[in-house]
């Protein structure tokens, strides 16, 4: 008879008690402290009345706050009520219980920043999910991250040329999201054929990648060519049935045409790839903290070869850089489900309706630890949302940088890269700190400058080190300082989340005290600032160090000057030599003249070893730095120091009436048996620079021949030169 059969409306009715939630509003993220409001409401769709008489005696809603342990922080109930039952009639048509109005409950918020999870459920009067028919529809949660979001500009999110404001976007959402599609599916890659028929070339303006080999076959029942418009290729004839090939290894559009029929033409379009690469980017933001998270939200539909990956792009690189850190496993990232905490991997992949994401940022892994940080640019990054493939729809937006950590300074030396200061008694050196809180709650500052002397016991005056104070670039006058009674004192700085300081530690060294010898040359300090987080009682590490270094002496000689033109030999010579001491203090500076003798003894010297015979020595009782000097208003910073030479001579055989004798002056040698006696030591200078410690000069010595009329002529005019140099001296000291 050929019966037809249909079965429709099959279902299985659950007749016992069953409420399912049909609304719920829970905050996805709060700053610490923020108050919320969480709302929900439930109906009875199960065969069953609440309350009295019915299958459950009582049910509340049961709003709550877990931290990722799943241990309950905070909850908030309230009772459902008596519900009807709901029913199906003999038709089996559902017909609705009764609903609950909408259930509010005020949360205060957390005060301690964190990620958490919020939700409300169906519970009973212990807190507990109440076990109805279906416990799938009682509860709904998903993250609540608390913390202080990054000022991310606007729009905060920006995307390229081909995406457009994203429509009907949720709530949670806000405004300024981005969307973009892209269909690559018809670029050819490896092959193409083309055919050739009724004068026309088929597909006539495809789109092939780079490398693809195009096969053109002439169907058609009359000769044609593949001839380039610009010369880059010819077929030359190709009969009926026969074929060309070209393989495009060059990106661009190449346009062809049949020289037979030059009606005809057709275009080759050649792309680096066959897949979109689509960025939206954030604007750039410094990540101070080392607790932070990166959340947005996402909507895809990608094909099988398309994904959404996540970037943080450092200031001043580019997408592809080094400086450029992918947020994925290989660097110790991980983009995590906001609806439930489970793990999404290294991308978004497949499709999805809207749904918070969160990755957690590590800053110790966006390079926070690096020796050559610098504040200003080493922590500043925009992050940027990629979307590669052939085909697919990406929305995104809400995207946005919360820093989690409770309590928490960022502390640094400013200039990262001088790390040793030359510092001289009773001069001083400013160093500069930053620090930045960013932690989420008001915190103190504390940090104790102080100075520890490397290698032997330091036994001078102390060292006098001031602070001064800038916050937000205002002079801050709530500075607080503690003394330990033993000079040092422990500062203190209040400030509040995202507040700057801007810290300048003045260390002056103590007047030179010639009879202790401190500070001595070629001492060093270490720079300790022994930073304190008094909110979580830490010590903080102490930023790069830094090191203020009193150098030894440095001696210079200069300009060499006598007390007359020319000297009588056997008569006395005051040599007078311009020195300055570019190091520390020195006392009992010894300094040496010689003459010139190939007869005399060899003596090691900056000009190299050198044959002379001293005449002449003394000794400057204090040479002061020459910064010190000038730091008082002193700027003849040389001194004239003046050894006598005795008794003049021309040294060696001589046949003339007067010699011009060379004379070499060292201050510092290395000390003759004779200084040693004299209890006379070396002195140490900066990195043994020797090679401007001598000085050079010459004098007429006359010999002793008072019988001799050239003689006496001689002696007139040597005077008479010397009176003149004299006047001109005079004058020249004078001007100066």
């Amino acid at each position: 008879w050929g019966s037809t059969w249909s079965i429709d409306n099959i279902g299985i009715y659950g007749l016992g008690f069953d409420l399912k939630q049909t609304s719920s509003s829970i905050p996805y993220k709060l700053e610490v402290g923020e108050a919320s409001t969480i709302t929900t409401s439930f109906v009875n769709q199960g065969q069953g009345n609440l309350g009295p008489g019915g299958s459950m005696s009582e049910a509340y809603a049961h709003a709550y706050v877990n931290d990722m342990s799943g241990n309950e922080l905070w909850s908030a109930s309230s009772s459902l009520g008596t519900l009807d039952m709901a029913y199906y009639d003999d038709n089996l048509d559902a017909v609705a219980g009764e609903s609950t109005p909408t259930i509010s409950f005020d949360f205060p918020g957390m005060s301690a920043a964190g990620m958490y999870t919020a939700g409300v459920m169906v519970a009973d009067s212990n807190g507990d999910m109440l076990a109805d028919l279906f416990s799938a529809n009682n509860d709904a949660n998903h993250m609540l991250l608390v913390g202080l979001g990054a000022d991310m500009g606007s729009p905060n999110l920006v995307g390229g040329a081909n995406w457009v404001a994203a429509t009907g976007v949720p709530t949670e959402v806000g405004t300024g999201a981005q969307a973009v599609a892209w269909d690559e599916s018809g670029v050819a890659t490896d092959t193409l054929s083309v055919d050739i028929a009724g004068q026309a070339y088929a597909p006539e303006s495809p789109v092939v990648q780079i490398g693809t080999t195009v096969t053109w076959t002439n169907s058609d029942s009359m000769t044609h060519t593949v001839t380039d418009k610009e010369s880059e290729f010819d077929s030359f004839d190709i009969a009926p049935g026969e074929t060309y090939q070209l393989t495009f290894n060059e990106v661009g559009a190449f346009t062809y045409y049949c020289k037979y029929h030059t009606g005809m033409e057709g275009t080759i379009t050649v792309e680096p790839d066959n897949t979109a690469d689509e960025q939206a980017r954030t604007n750039y933001i410094n990540v101070w903290s080392a607790e932070s998270y990166l959340f947005f939200w996402a909507k895809y539909d990608l094909s099988d070869d398309s994904s959404i990956s996540v970037y943080a792009q450092q200031k001043g690189s580019g997408i592809d850089d080094s400086g450029t850190l992918g947020l994925w496993g290989a660097n110790g990232f991980t983009i995590m489900d906001g609806s439930d905490h489970s793990e999404v991997g290294d991308s978004l992949t497949g499709n999805g309706d809207w749904n918070p994401y969160y990755i957690y940022l590590d800053s110790n892994k966006l390079g926070y630890n690096s020796m050559a940080y610098d504040p200003a640019e080493d922590n500043s990054y925009a992050f940027v949302f990629r979307a590669r493939g052939v085909e697919g729809t990406a929305e995104i937006g809400n995207v946005q940088v919360i820093r989690t950590q409770d309590t928490g300074f960022f502390f640094a030396k400013d200039n990262q890269n001088k790390l040793t200061y030359e510092i001289f008694p009773s001069l001083a050196v400013e160093m500069d700190y930053f620090v930045k809180n960013i932690g989420t709650e008001d915190n103190e500052f504390q940090f104790t400058p102080t100075l520890v002397a490397q290698g032997k016991e330091y036994n001078g005056a102390a060292f006098i080190i001031t602070v001064e104070v800038l916050v937000n670039g205002a002079e801050y006058n709530d500075l607080t300082s503690v003394s330990d009674g033993n000079g040092t004192y422990t500062y203190g700085i209040d400030m509040s989340p995202d507040d700057e300081a801007s810290i300048t530690v003045r260390f002056l060294a103590p007047n030179y005290d010639a009879e202790a010898g401190e500070p001595a040359g070629n001492r060093k300090f270490d720079v300790r600032m022994d930073p304190v987080d008094t909110g979580s009682d830490e010590e903080m590490r102490e930023p790069t160090s830094a090191t203020l270094f009193i150098k030894p002496s440095q001696f210079i000689l200069g300009e060499m000057s006598y007390d007359r033109q020319g000297v009588l030999e056997g008569a006395s010579l005051a040599i007078t030599v311009k020195a300055w001491n570019d190091g520390n203090y020195a006392s009992d500076v010894l300094m040496v003249v010689y003459v010139m003798d190939s007869q005399g003894t060899a003596y090691d010297t900056p000009e190299g070893v050198q044959r002379m015979t001293r005449i002449a020595s003394t000794t400057e009782p204090v040479m002061a730095p020459k910064a010190v000097l000038e730091s008082q208003g002193i700027y003849q910073t040389w001194y004239p120091i003046t050894a006598v030479w005795d008794e003049a001579f021309i040294p060696g055989e001589s046949t003339q009436d007067f010699e011009n004798v060379e004379l070499y002056a060292m201050i510092n040698p290395d000390p003759e048996q004779t200084d040693v006696d004299n209890g006379h030591k070396k002195q140490d200078e900066y990195l043994n620079q020797k090679d401007d410690n001598d000085a050079s000069g010459q004098i007429n010595v006359v010999k002793d021949k008072s019988s001799t009329p050239s003689f006496a002529l001689g002696i007139v005019g040597m005077s008479v030169a010397a009176l003149i140099a004299a006047a001109g001296a005079s004058l020249r000291r004078e001007e100066e």
